[in-house]
């Protein structure tokens, strides 16, 4: 059991921080992937089947949203890549700031920066873009097996987001 007592404020003040933080957009970021499955499940139901995938499509886009935040740019590996010492706030940042302390780093550049970005970050948004294209597929195929396909994708999201909170703690 960890005593925060023994703690110094800045300690405290960072854990508290950090956990609102970490704690509420993982959770959301979840649960805009689940909402996009859920729309994309509705695809049954044809006279829902175009509302379905707008919504599943932005649901997913949210999620992606939520898991890099806006300071990140849009460049692959955002703007200033795992060795720049300069990181947004959301859990994308936390991936690089930790890809630097765990020597994770891809070695690949970002475009127009120099700066190599975080494996985990690589490996998470070619899941993001296989999840959207499953989501896509089934609505291009009719067919919810496509839905199931990017459940499995989600959960392999869920698993990797776990990576930098636990090297954070």
């Amino acid at each position: 059991l960890f005593d925060f007592a023994d703690q110094g404020d800045d300690f405290r003040l960072e854990v508290i921080q950090k956990g609102a933080v970490y704690f509420n957009v993982m959770p959301y970021t979840i649960w805009e992937m689940q909402d996009a499955l859920n729309d994309c499940r509705a695809l049954k139901h044809s006279n829902l089947a175009s509302t379905s995938q707008e919504n599943s499509i932005k649901a997913w886009d949210e999620a992606v949203a939520f898991y890099t935040g806006s300071e990140e740019g849009d460049v692959e590996g955002g703007l200033r890549g795992c060795d720049s010492g300069h990181y947004g706030q959301l859990m994308f940042a936390l991936a690089e700031k930790r890809a630097g302390n765990f020597q994770t780093c891809t070695g690949r550049t970002t475009s127009g920066s120099g700066g190599a970005f975080s494996q985990l970050n690589s490996d998470l948004f070619l899941l993001f873009t296989e999840g959207k294209e499953d989501i896509n597929a089934a609505f291009a195929h009719s067919q919810t097996a496509y839905c199931d396909d990017a459940e499995l994708v989600k959960l392999q999201i869920v698993k990797k987001m776990l990576i930098p909170i636990i090297q954070g703690t």
